[in-house]
């Protein structure tokens, strides 16, 4: 079946629900989408949730969502909200287990490198409310034909829904320890012996640059030398 029947075929099958109807013939005639229609979730096919999903995570627009599943082409937004919560919740279940939070799409295996880079926003402000810090860690893996690592398994989403969802980091991720800002004058411990200058690396140290300096001087002063240096 070529892919064009495959969709509408899905749309079919999705849009395939009892409308509530008028039954006065005096009141002005409405489309059904108006008036409401129940999806079951036995018969969610993956376009319409797929697109659901897409328009929400492109734009962030509960209306356009709204409408697309006026016309039969998307779940609804309560829908779309439903199924993000449930990948939240699957996902955190998995950090649970691991004690670590990691992205489900890297594969174990292969070697990956971190880079972490402070996200600063409007950093001049008094204000909380207009600023924001925060730290923004990029992971990237170097994989090849031969070593391409091993996927993860999928996330634990299940079928049913059982209306309790809870979407909650790991204790380290999610409670924050009080900073504790330092004094002006911090108190020094005493130190428990005493040095003095003979136990400095700072003359022995002196003593090798002016060595080197000193052998510097000579072999420019000389037309040739065959002393190596370097910088």
């Amino acid at each position: 079946m070529v892919p064009g029947a495959v969709q509408i075929s899905q749309l079919i099958v999705f849009n395939s629900v009892k409308h509530q109807r008028h039954r006065d013939v005096n009141e002005p005639l409405v489309s059904s989408a108006s008036i409401g229609s129940r999806h079951s979730r036995c018969r969610e096919t993956p376009l319409p949730l797929y697109l659901g999903l897409l328009i929400h995570a492109t734009t962030r627009k509960k209306s356009l969502v709204d409408r697309f599943a006026d016309l039969g082409l998307s779940v609804s937004y309560d829908r779309v909200l439903s199924v993000s919560s449930e990948i939240a919740s699957a996902a955190c279940s998995v950090y649970h287990a691991k004690e670590a939070v990691v992205p489900s799409t890297l594969h174990t295996g292969v070697f990956t490198v971190g880079a972490v880079d402070n996200i600063d926003h409007n950093p001049s402000s008094t204000t909380a409310h207009s600023s924001f810090h925060g730290t923004g860690i990029s992971l990237m893996q170097t994989g090849d034909a031969v070593n391409n690592g091993t996927c993860q398994p999928k996330l634990p989403i299940s079928s049913v829904s059982s209306g309790k969802l809870s979407v909650l980091l790991p204790k380290s991720y999610s409670n924050v320890l009080p900073a504790v800002g330092f004094a002006k004058e911090p108190s020094i411990p005493k130190g428990s012996e005493h040095f003095t200058g003979k136990q400095l690396s700072l003359p022995a140290a002196l003593e090798r640059q002016h060595s080197w300096l000193n052998t510097v001087q000579l072999a420019v002063d000389e037309t040739c030398s065959e002393e190596w240096l370097s910088w």
